[in-house]
């Protein structure tokens, strides 16, 4: 018998909205270098994480990359086996 399982996390946007986004379809977690100029007119101070999707769009989050790594890791951690 096979078992399959979408994994979702749940996070915050700036304005507190919840994002719900799926582990499958994470590509990469990317500080937001809010000391860069830059930074500061591309998303709000606030956005700690920006985690890109494998369809090309982003969503920045209030939780640090670390924390949203560590989410990651603790939800697959006995999935691979």
């Amino acid at each position: 018998m096979l078992f399959l399982a979408t994994i979702f996390i749940i996070l915050h946007a700036p304005n507190d909205d919840r994002i719900v986004i799926s582990l499958d379809h994470i590509v990469s977690l990317q500080d937001p270098l809010s000391d860069k100029v830059e930074a500061k007119r591309l998303y709000p101070i606030s956005v700690k994480c920006l985690i890109n999707m494998d369809d090309g769009k982003f969503f920045g989050s209030v939780e640090k990359c670390n924390e949203v790594h560590d989410m990651i890791k603790a939800l697959t951690q006995g999935e691979k086996r």
